[in-house]
């Protein structure tokens, strides 16, 4: 491995051979790094900038260091401060800087506020973590490029780090991978710029060793592997068209039963007039629409925490047909599917344990509808209550893959799906078929990729992921089988408050 700085005593890191080495020796102006996680890119970063500093501060070198929040600026430079002070830096808290005895400058700052606060400034060196969440248009690259600036033959560059995915995905992509990985292309001016891919490979030391054996388990690799196709895809291969086509996939047999099938799997327990056991915890989720298609779910949840979609309302415009017109609201007034709910309810005797919408019930209805108050209000007239769900930006993603999380499969051998193991979750096929209709035919945003177009069908997804966030689900280890009483009592109440 090469040292930090060649003769230097104060930095101690190496980096490692191949993708490393070949990030920290790369003199192009305009870098891209990254592709898979666990490469070891962000390790680059201090060691990157304290190298600009050192060979240069002597003319001038100044260092940038952007993240996309202040919280994960500081963890950064917590992270390279023992580095940077072996190296005789010196920090000013104030101005998130330090300095060097030879007049170089490493300045850290993060983009909460755009890249706008740096317009003006001189820097022969900037760095983006995290390149494609931070930068969502490639203007605002091109306007920190504009910062590289000296005047005393310092080379100057800026370099980008990042996975596939994030806003700035298409930018990105386009802008860098028009030419195979490591092709320097050049622009209209001349200028060079170049993609680096790293690999879990180029990282040795991603994985912790096993004193037995005195290998590395492959933790990491595993949870990687054990992702969702395209995030498989992205970011363990680092493919950068992975996030294109299909976002989940419903196995017939597995993630969808006929009413007989499940009739037979409850057989023996209590059952309510739906055919329901009577045990099992009930959630109603809504999602809200008038002109588009509102669609409230019926979950329940068994003993091992699984859930089991098995009623469906969908409020889509029918045609004189019979047939439904794709993503048209069906414009019922709330207090008309407030009484269908009520109704519903009532004729089965079913006991709801908690019933959630999303945001768009606590709307006012305004001078479209001609009245002023709010969506929920028209359903409280009927006595159907509702809990507002979190739909802050960051459900979007954490729900998509709650749901993933829920539709994983055991496979047997030969890699086909296991149908005599149960996912975490699992609709009825006629009780709910805009749900079954819908869930196979999302596709992936094209200005977020990790994340299900808004442009789609996606109003029972919407509802499935809310259910999903709301109601955690861990596939249950074996535990000694309840010898008595108090231990059945006991297991009763962990169920039912899972």
């Amino acid at each position: 491995m090469a040292e930090l700085a060649k003769g230097s005593r104060l930095v101690a890191w190496r980096a490692h051979p191949g993708f490393q080495r070949r990030v920290m020796k790369c003199p192009i102006r305009e870098m891209l790094v990254g592709g898979a996680k666990g490469s070891g890119k962000s390790t680059v970063i201090g060691p990157l900038a304290l190298k600009h500093v050192l060979k240069w501060g002597a003319k001038g070198a100044a260092a940038l260091i952007l993240r996309q929040s202040y919280q994960e600026l500081i963890d950064l430079e917590e992270k390279v401060a023992p580095m940077f002070r072996r190296a005789g830096g010196r920090y000013n808290a104030q101005k998130h800087m330090w300095r060097f005895p030879n007049g170089g400058r490493i300045k850290f700052g993060h983009l909460e506020r755009g890249v706008g606060i740096y317009w003006g400034h001189e820097y022969t060196l900037i760095l983006v973590d995290e390149l494609t969440r931070c930068i969502t248009k490639e203007a605002d690259w091109l306007k920190l490029l504009g910062c590289l600036r000296n005047g005393r033959d310092v080379p100057m560059q800026a370099v980008g780090f990042t996975n596939p995915g994030g806003e700035g995905h298409g930018w990105v992509q386009a802008r860098f991978m028009s030419v195979p990985p490591l092709t320097v292309q050049h622009d209209k001016k001349g200028l060079a710029r170049v993609f680096l891919p790293g690999r879990l490979e180029d990282n040795p030391t991603i994985d912790p060793v096993d004193p037995v054996t005195g290998e590395r388990n492959g933790e990491y690799r595993a949870s990687l592997e054990s992702w969702p196709e395209a995030e498989r895809r992205a970011y363990l291969e680092g493919d950068w068209d992975a996030f294109t086509g299909q976002v989940f996939r419903l196995i017939k047999g597995v993630h969808t039963w006929s009413r007989e099938r499940f009739a037979e799997h409850v057989k023996g327990e209590p059952l309510g007039k739906d055919g329901v056991p009577l045990e099992w915890l009930r959630f109603r989720l809504m999602d809200w629409g008038f002109a588009h298609p509102y669609c409230v779910l019926w979950f329940a949840v068994d003993h091992d925490g699984r859930a089991w979609v098995y009623r469906e309302m969908y409020g889509a415009k029918r045609n004189p047909d019979g047939t439904f017109e794709a993503n048209v609201g069906s414009e019922e007034e709330g207090s008309v599917v407030a009484q269908a709910i009520k109704a519903i309810e009532a004729e089965t005797g079913e006991r709801i344990s908690a019933a959630y919408s999303g945001p768009d019930l606590w709307h006012r209805k305004g001078r479209q509808m001609g009245d002023a108050r709010q969506f929920a209000e028209w359903f409280e007239d009927e006595g159907v209550y509702f809990d507002p769900w979190d739909a802050s930006p960051g459900t979007r993603l954490a729900g998509k893959n709650a749901l993933h999380e829920r539709l994983k499969v055991e496979k047997d051998e030969a890699g086909n799906p296991r149908t005599d193991k149960v996912p975490g979750i699992v609709f009825i096929n006629e009780a709910c078929p805009h749900t079954v209709r819908t869930l196979p035919t999302l596709t992936y945003d094209e200005h977020q990729p990790e994340l299900v177009s808004k442009k789609t069908e996606d109003h029972p997804y919407d509802t499935v992921k809310a259910f999903c966030l709301l109601h955690e689900w861990k596939p249950k280890k074996a535990t000694p089988k309840a010898t008595g009483w108090r231990d059945r009592q006991a297991e009763r109440r962990d169920w039912m408050v899972s």
